[in-house]
């Protein structure tokens, strides 16, 4: 063995050294860069949601009722008329067909032209 065969082995061997060394240097940083998005997107994901959930709670509560159903001396007739002003046309017929039969309360309107 010369000294040209032991020069070349030890740069050939720092020259692995370097490589391991940056490919491990890739890597940590990929993966630091990986975990710093995650936590930035979760962290924002809280924060967004407690941001909703305050908001919520700031709401005075209400409760949803008719216009109809606050009134204590109101005719069979009159709730129906605040029904068809204020209620959707699927609401109407779902309440229609939960209180009324369809054919009595069919024959007891009358429209106007």
């Amino acid at each position: 063995m010369d000294i040209n065969d032991t020069n070349y082995f030890l740069k050939g061997l720092h020259l692995k050294i370097k490589k391991k060394k940056k490919m491990r240097f890739g890597r940590t940083s990929v993966l630091l860069v990986l975990l710093a998005t995650t936590i930035s997107v979760q962290s924002t994901k809280m924060i967004y949601e407690t941001k909703l959930d305050e908001l919520w709670m700031s709401i005075p509560s209400f409760s949803m009722t008719y216009e109809w159903e606050n009134i204590e001396e109101i005719g069979e007739m009159e709730s129906l008329e605040y029904l068809i002003d204020a209620m959707e046309l699927d609401e109407l017929v779902e309440f229609i067909d939960e209180e009324y039969d369809a054919a009595t309360w069919l024959k007891s309107i009358k429209l106007e032209g």
